[in-house]
């Protein structure tokens, strides 16, 4: 309502409650999102046991499965967990595992932050099995692989690129071979 902007991506799901709008600027996140927060009363975001608070500001949120990832991209945000907490600005990010609740800051490149919604999928050391859960998201398909387990992949993808494309790009590099099975079913070796 009053004019932030969010952008959802595959099996996410936001809400809030537009009746206290003006006097709460709260929403719940499943999944990930990307916001551009209007200046006003402060914004806040609540996935799982992290809570992100901001003005007004550009940033992208990923709360999947056991872990969370804040990457700010313009102005600052505070990111809380149940026993940490970090103000990061440009350039900088937060990365907890819920049942840790330890955080990890780290640097990034503010040009890929939110890359997701432009079709682009930028991995830095993430765990195989994580990249590999993406890609059954954009694509639509289901990826099993027994060797990914504690590998790590930096590199990317393009949503835009064919499945088979994609798959060459994630396993070449790290001598894995793979076989497409109609259009729903990938096997990694």
């Amino acid at each position: 309502p009053d004019g932030s902007q969010v952008k959802l991506n595959s099996e996410s799901k936001l809400s809030y409650n537009s009746y206290r709008w003006y006097q709460n600027r709260k929403v719940s996140l499943t999944g990930e999102a990307y916001f551009m927060v209007e200046k006003g009363k402060p914004f806040t975001v609540c996935c799982n046991n992290c809570t992100v608070k901001v003005l007004g500001t550009t940033f992208n949120v990923c709360s999947r499965n056991d872990q969370y990832k804040v990457e700010c991209i313009t102005g600052k945000v505070k990111v809380k967990g149940l026993k940490s907490e970090n103000i990061i600005t440009p350039g900088e990010a937060v990365k907890c595992t819920h049942a840790a609740d330890s955080a990890s800051l780290y640097t990034f490149d503010v040009s890929t932050g939110g890359s997701w919604t432009r079709g682009e999928y930028f991995f830095n050391h993430d765990k195989l099995e994580d990249v590999f859960k993406e890609m059954e998201r954009q694509y639509d398909v289901s990826i099993t692989c027994d060797s990914a387990s504690g590998r790590t992949y930096s590199g990317y993808f393009n949503s835009s690129m064919t499945l088979d494309k994609s798959m060459e790009l994630i396993c070449q590099p790290m001598g894995l071979t793979y076989t497409i099975s109609g259009n729903s079913t990938v096997v990694v070796k």
